[in-house]
């Protein structure tokens, strides 16, 4: 049973971590991102999406390496509790970029 506790601790200190960093970093980056415009094309919206969408799927896997490299040793952790932090925080990720979620909403709303 202690093998379990451990890991879940080792969840708990990465979801914490890539919680703090990627929140705040969505929320940042959605104000960098243009408000959803209706006069444009649904396809640049798109392109939107996907471009925001590969920011943050990018600079949450270089989070979780980075946090992999100065932690998995001190901590002494095995297996990969960076993996059970990613899926939990999709979502909140996600919830701080309103401008994504209008014009996901624009180009997919009518379908």
């Amino acid at each position: 049973m202690a093998f379990y506790f451990s890991y879940l601790i080792n969840i708990g200190i990465y979801s914490v971590l890539i919680f703090t960093i990627l929140v705040t970093f969505c929320k940042k980056m959605d104000k960098m991102f243009p408000k959803l415009n209706k006069k444009k094309k649904k396809w640049e919206t798109l392109m939107e999406i996907y471009m925001q969408l590969l920011i943050v799927v990018s600079v949450s896997y270089i989070l979780r390496e980075f946090l992999n490299y100065f932690l998995k040793s001190p901590l002494k952790v095995r297996g990969s509790p960076d993996k059970f932090a990613i899926l939990i925080l999709g979502s909140p990720m996600f919830s701080q970029q309103p401008r994504l979620l209008s014009k996901i909403k624009y180009v997919w709303g009518g379908l």
